[in-house]
């Protein structure tokens, strides 16, 4: 298994672009994080290469994938169906 990859982060555009080839989706604030598994064993690195394992160790656990994998996602905290972001702060 590698060790952490560098993400490929958005760059921002003074306006979306335009015309039947594009989708838009709405962009939650929270936490993007790649998720290393590897026979059982789990890594959990920030965007900038910080492992973060043991702060994000019980969601992390829920992902129960056999083999090898890399994860690249954002994980969200939600109050009420509203994303709260100050939520990840408190854990």
């Amino acid at each position: 298994m590698p060790g952490f990859i560098k993400p490929q982060l958005a760059t921002l555009k003074s306006r979306a672009p335009k015309g039947e080839h594009w989708l838009h989706e709405i962009k939650y604030d929270g936490y993007r994080v790649q998720v290393h598994l590897n026979r059982g064993r789990k890594k959990v690195y920030t965007r900038n290469g910080l492992d973060w394992t043991k702060r994000f160790s019980a969601i992390a656990g829920a992902l129960d994938i056999p083999g090898e994998a890399i994860i690249d996602e954002r994980w969200l905290s939600f109050t009420r169906a509203v994303p709260t972001f100050p939520n990840f702060r408190q854990s």
